[in-house]
C-alpha cells in the first residue's frame, strides 16, 4: 500500500534532500533543540524535516536562508513568500544624507522585485568631512 494523504509536487523529493542535509549537519553542529529554536519550530517538526518526513513551510525555509545563510538550490522563498514587515513604523534616521549632494547619489540598477516591489541599487558617494558611525 502506497503513502496516504496529500501527494508531494514532483520537485518536492530535491527539496526535501537539500532541507535534510542542510538541517541534519545544523543539527550536528548546534544540537537539535538549539536548530529548531533558531527555525521557530518544535523539535518533532525538525525532527520530521531531517528524516524527510515533511517539508518545512516558507517561512522556515526564509529563517533558515537569513539565519544560516542557506542557497536553496530548488526554490527562493523571497519570491514566494512577502518579506516580514518592520516591527517599527519608525524609520531610521540617516543624519549624514543632509551633507549630500544631488551629484554624490548615483542611480545603478532598478529593477522589478517582485508584486508591489521595486528594487532600486544606489552607489552613495560620501562627502570626506563625514564621520564613519
Amino acid at each position: 500500500m502506497g503513502r496516504r494523504g496529500r501527494k508531494r509536487p514532483a520537485g518536492s523529493e530535491h527539496l526535501l534532500k537539500q532541507v535534510s542535509e542542510v538541517f541534519g549537519a545544523k543539527q550536528d553542529e548546534l544540537g537539535a533543540e538549539q536548530a529548531a529554536k533558531e527555525l521557530g519550530v518544535c523539535l518533532a517538526s525538525f525532527y520530521k524535516y531531517v528524516s524527510k518526513k515533511n517539508v518545512p513551510d516558507m517561512d522556515v525555509l526564509r529563517t533558515a536562508k537569513e539565519k544560516w545563510g542557506v542557497k536553496w538550490k530548488y526554490l527562493d522563498p523571497a519570491e514566494v513568500v512577502q518579506p516580514l514587515k518592520m516591527k517599527s513604523p519608525e524609520q531610521l534616521v540617516f543624519s549624514f544624507l543632509s551633507a549630500m549632494d544631488e551629484d554624490d547619489i548615483e542611480v545603478i540598477e532598478v529593477a522589478a522585485g517582485g508584486k508591489n516591489v521595486l528594487q532600486v541599487v544606489l552607489k552613495l558617494h560620501f562627502p570626506a568631512g563625514t564621520s564613519k558611525r
